[in-house]
């Protein structure tokens, strides 16, 4: 039986319509959800026995993802290629590359742009968390300094001694409802394969180290003794993995998590990563990175209403994006984010209760 052809695009009139939706007061989108909501998910954590961390989330649709963390110890070098020793400036060790992320998309090809597009900004966002960042975007949208003491990160954890390090390799697997099952949720997987990421990093234990100061590595073999990864042994509150969101702006309207068909219409679409601290402080969320999507806007003859932006009637398609709303998109994606935070560490309670139970 040959396969069924995919659904054909929006026509010109169910375009103008979802504009016109998306731009009432309040947005009328076409799932019915809220600006500012994910969509339903289904979660798991430790999936993988063979993996320190693993976990897999699945949208109301059926789209998945499945994140696999391994660790590998290996001999730090500088950048010139030298092997690294305790007098070794930190500027001339290459951090990044101690962190390694693979992207596999069902039907695409390795070196698919999309594949290469999530492996960067998963990698770029995990980096950038161990950095210190001095503004603080509260769960209420505001934004706040942060103090001059930075909190252990993930580079810490990563470091054995001066001469070996652990290298981290983040498997994403993605599986996608194919375009002949027609599904609102059929769309950018960034979001979900942050989310998953995030879980996986949150689950991932690292062997007990007993080796001290420059000796070669020699760890515990019981992994009942195991540490988390993100976690921090002198007590401070150490910082956690990232999440990053998707938005899109069309009007004064901001949509978080947007479907396929809002993305038809969007002005402009944005990759928005945070990162949050351990132990609560004062609930911030921290921005630490900002990409632009291609909105996949067409243009759009709005005859029936006579034009949204202008007398052309062009709805969408437009180009260019101002301060203010970029300003307006953080703001709503740091109040989502605090939320999604919210429900991931319920999430992870329950995960740590059910463990206990059994």
């Amino acid at each position: 039986m040959p396969p069924t052809a995919p659904p054909p695009p929006l026509s010109q009139s169910e375009l103008t319509y979802l504009t016109h939706s998306l731009l009432s007061i309040p947005p009328i989108r076409p799932d019915g959800r809220p600006p500012t909501q994910l969509r339903p998910i289904h979660a798991e954590t430790s999936i993988l026995p063979f993996c320190p961390g693993s976990a897999r989330l699945v949208w109301a649709d059926g789209a998945e993802c499945v994140v696999g963390i391994k660790l590998d110890v290996t001999p730090t070098v500088t950048i010139s290629g030298h092997p690294a020793t305790a007098n070794t400036p930190a500027h001339e060790i290459p951090y990044r590359s101690w962190i390694e992320v693979s992207v596999d998309v069902q039907g695409n090809r390795d070196d698919d742009a999309l594949n290469v597009f999530l492996a960067g900004v998963v990698g770029e966002s995990v980096f950038a968390a161990t950095s210190t960042t001095t503004t603080t975007t509260t769960t209420s949208g505001e934004e706040e300094e942060e103090g001059d003491t930075p909190p252990p990160t993930l580079l810490t954890a990563l470091t054995i001694s001066p001469r070996h390090h652990w290298t981290l390799y983040i498997d994403i697997l993605l599986l996608v409802p194919p375009p002949t099952v027609p599904s609102l949720s059929t769309t950018h997987p960034l979001t979900l394969a942050s989310l998953t990421t995030h879980l996986a990093l949150r689950t991932t234990l690292v062997p007990l180290k007993l080796s001290q100061g420059d000796e070669d590595p020699l760890f515990h073999d019981d992994w009942d003794l195991a540490v988390p990864l993100y976690s921090s042994t002198t007590g401070a509150a150490a910082a956690l993995p990232p999440i990053s969101l998707l938005l899109m702006a069309i009007g004064k309207t901001i949509l978080l998590d947007p479907s396929k068909d809002e993305l038809a219409v969007a002005e402009g679409v944005w990759s928005v990563s945070f990162i949050k601290n351990a132990g609560g402080g004062k609930g911030g969320v921290k921005v630490v990175g900002i990409r632009t999507l291609e909105s996949m806007s067409v243009p759009v003859e709005d005859k029936t209403f006579g034009g949204v932006f202008g007398e052309k009637g062009v709805v969408g398609g437009r180009g260019g994006t101002g301060r203010e709303t970029v300003r307006r998109v953080v703001r709503a994606a740091g109040v989502a984010a605090g939320e999604v935070w919210e429900a991931l560490e319920g999430l992870l309670e329950a995960e740590r209760r059910r463990e206990e139970e059994l």
